[in-house]
Parts: C-alpha cells; sequence; structure tokens
C-alpha cells in the first residue's frame, strides 16, 4: 500500500514538473539586457571615431603634406563650411578672403577668412567681418619658408588687414582671393593646421604657393 502511495506522488510530481513552463525575461529583463547592448555598442562606437579622427602628427620643423581632400569637403564658400559642421581633424579646403592676419607668439599665423571684403571700408566694416569669420592657422614651421614668411613678399600679400585680434593696419586694400586647405578644429569651425595655400592669380587660375 505504501509502495503504491508513494509511486503514485513521484508521478504526479513528474507530471507537475513538465507542465509548469520555463521561467521567461520579465519586461524590465529584457529592458536591461537592451540598455546594457546598447551601451557597449555606443562605447565601440565611440572608440571607433576616436581612432579614425587622429591626423598624422608632424615631426618638430616639419610641415605636414597637403591631405587629400573628398568632394564633399570642398566648400566654396566660408558660410558653408561652417554650417557643414564637420567633426575635428577632417580635411577640407574652403575658399575666401584674408579679412585679417596676426602672428602669434610662437611664429603661428592666424588668418580670419571671410566671403567677400568688397564692402569693407574701414577698421569698423574690418571688425563686423571678423566676428563672422573663421580662423584658419598657418603652423610655424611653414612660415619659415620664403613664401610663407610673415612680410609683404610672403604671406601679408593675401591680406587686407593686419593686428592682434581686430584690424589695425591696413594691409592690401584688394586681396586676392584663396583656398585653404588643412584639417578641421575642435569648436568653432575653423582650420588648424593650415598645409596648403592657393590663390587666384591675375589669369583668374588657382596657383598654388611652394
Amino acid at each position: 500500500m505504501n509502495r503504491s502511495v508513494w509511486a503514485a506522488c513521484a508521478l504526479i510530481a513528474v507530471g507537475v514538473a513538465l507542465v509548469v513552463p520555463a521561467p521567461s525575461y520579465s519586461q524590465e529583463n529584457r529592458t536591461v539586457v537592451k540598455q546594457r547592448s546598447e551601451s557597449g555598442a555606443a562605447q565601440r562606437t565611440r572608440r571607433r571615431s576616436t581612432r579614425q579622427a587622429r591626423t598624422p602628427a608632424a615631426p618638430p620643423g616639419k610641415v605636414l603634406p597637403p591631405p587629400k581632400v573628398q568632394p564633399h569637403n570642398e566648400f566654396m564658400t566660408v558660410l558653408e563650411f561652417q554650417n557643414a559642421r564637420r567633426p575635428p581633424r577632417v580635411a577640407c579646403s574652403v575658399e575666401g578672403f584674408v579679412v585679417l592676419a596676426h602672428r602669434s607668439s610662437n611664429g603661428a599665423i592666424n588668418l580670419v577668412l571671410v566671403d567677400a571684403i568688397d564692402r569693407v571700408l574701414n577698421t569698423k566694416d574690418a571688425e563686423a567681418k571678423v566676428k563672422v569669420g573663421s580662423t584658419f592657422v598657418v603652423p610655424s614651421a611653414l612660415t619659415l619658408l620664403k613664401d610663407w614668411r610673415w612680410d609683404r613678399r610672403g604671406i601679408l600679400r593675401f591680406v587686407m588687414y593686419a593686428g592682434a585680434g581686430k584690424p589695425e593696419t591696413l594691409v592690401y586694400d584688394t586681396p586676392p582671393k584663396v583656398r585653404l586647405t588643412g584639417w578641421t578644429t575642435e569648436g568653432k569651425p575653423g582650420m588648424n593646421p593650415v598645409t596648403k595655400l592657393e590663390f587666384l592669380n591675375n589669369d583668374g587660375v588657382w596657383q598654388a604657393l611652394p
């Protein structure tokens, strides 16, 4: 009798185990798993983008060669360049006019590029242009080259005004249009370093500084 009872109980226990469904994830558990997965993917993307953003470093006293610029990063105006909001360390080229130039204590030259200077008649007009322009930095290593030096035979032949942060000295009334190539910077759209400068010569042809 006891054996029969125990056998029956065992059969009932096995049957219950078979019909009870396996535990499943709750909605809360699924959300946690999804969040962890998305977090890991975001971290991998950030690491990947950081690696891709690195630019080659120039040895001390050396100049980086001009980068290869993709067509979608060739900007005909400063405004287009600013609106594009490219991330840091992207190779770009931008066309415009240098309304202001300033030589830093480390030898680098800051160029403020704008789209037009035809209505700049005085320093006040130039100051207004500087506020909406973008800054492009020529590294000190480049300024050691003859055509890039801080004089009227060098970089100043492409400049309208010179001054530390604001227009002070008129250099040329109508400097030629230039096209600057280099790497974008963080923050406000700009370029550092500039690795190539071209200008429109008297024949209307782009000519690069050696």
